[in-house]
């Protein structure tokens, strides 16, 4: 059915966070879905894309068409804003935003 064992399918659940229990119909049920994902993503390597723009499908506009790279807000608008934001903020370090840590 598949190239994937058992170890692969719950080490895959395990990184996505999917499901950390070992029942044992959730992981034949998740190799069959995974299985048919990596199925047709074969299919779609099969394809021949050697005459397609890469970009072809991306822009809608050409470069000459973009607008001026310019603050929505005036300087002392931008300073004020910035400003109030800081003085807001529960935890800052001198002009910098104190955030919790999301890898550990």
């Amino acid at each position: 059915m598949s190239d994937l064992d058992q170890q692969s399918i719950k080490k895959v659940a395990s990184l996505s966070r999917i499901n950390d229990s070992p029942d044992v119909s959730f992981l034949e049920k998740y190799q069959r879905q995974l299985t048919s994902v990596l199925e047709y993503v074969k299919q779609l390597e099969e394809v021949d894309v050697s005459n397609v723009d890469p970009f072809s499908g991306s822009r809608t506009i050409q470069i000459d068409q973009l607008r001026e790279d310019t603050p929505p807000l005036d300087v002392q608008q931008y300073a004020k804003t910035k400003a109030e934001i800081i003085d807001n903020f529960p935890e800052k370090n001198g002009n910098l935003l104190v955030v919790a840590g999301i890898f550990g």
